[in-house]
């Protein structure tokens, strides 16, 4: 065998080896872009687009408890009085 042929091919393995990091850098930039969708996505599928049920309905509570009579503690004669006729007895009993 001569020198020559042992001699590697340094420009072919250079562009081998370069298009192999560009290869690699695009599938990074790819992957990351793609998660970064698929995140979004997830999130509007599980977050914006669900309706606050547990909120409205909770709300929806409140809002009759401030507006209806009923008992607070039947034994103890505790009731709760809606919170407009509770401010104007309130304000009775202060003149």
């Amino acid at each position: 065998m001569s020198a020559v042929e042992d001699k590697p091919y340094t420009g072919v393995l250079t562009v081998i080896s370069a298009a192999t990091v560009i290869i690699a850098l695009f599938t990074a930039v790819g992957v990351a872009a793609l998660a970064g969708w698929a995140e979004e996505a997830e999130f509007a599928e599980k977050v914006e687009s669900r309706p606050y049920v547990e909120l409205r309905e909770l709300e929806a509570s409140q809002a009759h408890k401030l507006s209806s009579y009923g008992w607070v503690d039947e034994e103890a004669g505790v009731v709760r009085v809606p919170i407009e006729e509770g401010m104007r007895m309130v304000l009775d009993e202060a003149n």
